[in-house]
C-alpha cells in the first residue's frame, strides 16, 4: 500500500496470533521476571567467595574466546611445554 503524499510504502497490518499471550501479560511478566534477576544478582554480589568465583568464570569465558580458533583448530600444544620454554635458560 503507497502512502500518496509520501510515496512511501507501509508494512501490511499484523494481527496477534490469539495462540500467543497478550503483549500486556508479556510485559508484566517480564518486568517481574526483572525484578528476580536483579534480586538475585544484588544477593550474590554480597557473598565475597561468588564473587570471586564468578570473576574466575568471566575471565575463563573470555579467554575461550578469544583463544576459541586456536584451541579448536588444534593450535594450542601443551606438550614439552616445559622444554621449550626453559630449555633455552
Amino acid at each position: 500500500m503507497t502512502v500518496p503524499r509520501l510515496g512511501t510504502t507501509r508494512a501490511p497490518s499484523v494481527s496477534w496470533p490469539a495462540s500467543w499471550p497478550s503483549p500486556e501479560a508479556l510485559t508484566s511478566s517480564l518486568q517481574g521476571r526483572s525484578a528476580q534477576v536483579r534480586d538475585w544478582l544484588r544477593a550474590v554480589s554480597q557473598e565475597r567467595a561468588l564473587r570471586e568465583v564468578a570473576a574466575l568464570l568471566l575471565l575463563a569465558i573470555v579467554v575461550l574466546l578469544a583463544f576459541r580458533a586456536a584451541i579448536w583448530g588444534g593450535l594450542v600444544s601443551f606438550e614439552k611445554d616445559t622444554k621449550a620454554f626453559y630449555y633455552p635458560l
